[in-house]
């Protein structure tokens, strides 16, 4: 049933668009139009593997005359592209020498045996590796970290639960012998089974909270630098390659910009579960310590070795090839990394997702359909600037969590760019909020790589963290919004215009 209806649609979408095509052929922006809006599709009901999907513009844009083979190929290997993968290939040199657990373990000892202390180690130190690495990797790491901790944890309400339910037999037999009484116990045993029930959907609670804070903390983590989430990638790709000649946009900036944001929406996002989800319940004192089981799996790993100090000291992928594992040992040793590692573990179909949206991307501007998207919506200037950009904003967060971050990224950021052009504006200043809000997607699993992974390892429904996910979003879009008219401004030089390219 799912195979027909997957097929279905891969039949039926280029029919429903095939007007775009049929009686406007002669029109190259709709031609291209035809290729995103049937893109969109996909990416977003999936009926094919995503990357499959981004290898669409390869096939349909030399075939609709809108690029030309060589055009429609060459995004694939951007810049942009290159250094994504060799992050990807850095974050597997990492994992393979347990250089996240040991991060990651060093700062969760230090959390103590407080249920939100404990939450708060886990959404920093997931926020801290989502800054360097995929943040679905960051996200993967930490899950057999969180299993660890919550099978020690959990367990204890569990026994309080049972040993609470096991009091009613013997309850029930000493009524018989005491009628005087009977009244009494039964009323005991009633308060002592709510309790165990109490108990059994707080420990429930907090710990779909737990799973949920990593895959969250991941993503957020993830918009702090521009290679370790997709939109961001498509963000230095659209500014760099179709806008703008020169832009005060690097790296270092990015971090700068978004790094202290970041760890601000962390804080509150843990104040607000805090007081939400936590607060001061009696029932936190039933929950044992994690710290031992912390320190027990950090001192697993045994002593930190040269190999391991040097894998976190490589800044060139190459040499971690060349780079012996044992530099000072006797005998011959492999090196750091070998290609069967990278082989095996590189997710090539993201480096395909993300080629495909800078393929697309590329062709919305090159064939004018984002001058023309750009002009329609150039009628929203009586709204004002801020306006603008929060209903821009707030778009962005619902569409994303239906399809790919990347693609609504990739989709939404050439025409941004183009209205902002349209309206005399710095592009950056519609570019920068859109692209966040690309990857603030938290309430709906397909929303990110790293809510499915977490929302299926921890058998999450969709309903679970929705409130959180929600409160998560709007702190998310609060502290960018601040943070984009105040220090944003005076970083990026928001109030000047950079020549576009080709003026």
């Amino acid at each position: 049933m799912l195979r027909r209806w997957r097929t279905a649609i891969v039949l039926l979408a280029p029919l429903l668009l095939s007007p775009l095509l049929i009686f406007n052929y002669s029109s190259k922006p709709s031609r291209c139009g035809f290729v995103v809006l049937l893109m969109a599709i996909y990416w977003t009901l999936e009926p094919l593997p995503t990357a499959i999907t981004a290898l669409l513009p390869v096939v349909l844009l030399p075939i609709l005359e809108v690029m030309s083979t060589e055009a429609a190929c060459t995004p694939y290997l951007k810049e942009a592209n290159m250094l994504f993968l060799a992050c990807l290939i850095f974050a597997i040199a990492v994992e393979r020498s347990n250089l996240h657990k040991r991060i990651a373990l060093r700062i969760l000892s230090a959390g103590g045996s407080n249920f939100k202390w404990l939450l708060f180690g886990f959404m920093t130190t997931t926020t801290f590796l989502g800054m360097w690495i995929i943040n679905t990797a960051a996200a993967a790491m930490m899950l057999p970290i969180v299993d660890a901790v919550a099978a020690e944890i959990f367990p204890s309400l569990e026994n309080v639960g049972e040993s609470a339910v096991q009091l009613s037999p013997l309850i029930t037999a000493n009524d018989k012998a005491s009628a005087s009484t009977s009244s009494h116990q039964h009323e005991n045993e009633k308060q002592i089974l709510q309790l165990s029930q109490k108990s059994k959907f707080f420990q429930l609670k907090l710990k779909k909270l737990l799973y949920a804070s990593v895959a969250f903390s991941a993503t957020i983590g993830g918009t702090s630098t521009l290679t370790s989430n997709g939109p961001n990638l498509v963000f230095k790709f659209i500014v760099e390659e179709l806008f703008v000649d020169k832009v005060n946009v690097d790296y270092a900036t990015w971090l700068l910009f978004c790094g202290p944001g970041a760890l601000i929406t962390i804080a509150l996002c843990w104040l607000v579960f805090k007081f939400i989800f936590i607060k001061n319940d009696w029932r936190l004192k039933q929950i044992g310590t994690p710290r031992q089981v912390i320190i027990q799996k950090y001192e697993e790993l045994g002593p930190l070795t040269q190999p391991k100090d040097a894998t976190a000291a490589m800044l060139i992928v190459v040499l971690l090839f060349i780079i012996p594992s044992q530099p000072f040992g006797n005998e011959a040793s492999a090196s750091l990394l070998d290609w069967h590692s990278v082989q095996t573990k590189l997710p090539w179909g993201i480096v395909l997702l993300r080629g495909g949206g800078f393929s697309m991307a590329e062709a919305v501007t090159s064939s004018g359909l984002s001058e023309i998207m750009g002009s329609q919506l150039s009628r929203l200037n009586f709204l004002g600037i801020f306006g603008i950009i929060v209903i821009f904003s707030i778009m962005t967060t619902i569409f994303t969590e239906f399809a790919s971050n990347s693609a609504t990224a990739t989709i939404l950021l050439p025409v941004a760019g183009q209205l902002a052009l349209n309206l005399n504006v710095n592009p950056l200043l519609f570019l920068i909020p859109i692209t966040l809000s690309s990857s603030f997607a938290f309430v709906l699993p397909v929303g990110t790589p790293a809510n499915a992974l977490v929302f299926d390892h921890a058998n999450l429904r969709a309903n679970d963290m929705f409130l959180a996910g929600v409160l998560t979003k709007c702190i998310c879009l609060i502290v960018m919004l601040i943070n984009l008219y105040t220090f944003g401004f005076w970083l990026f030089n928001l109030g000047e215009i950079p020549a576009a390219k080709g003026a």
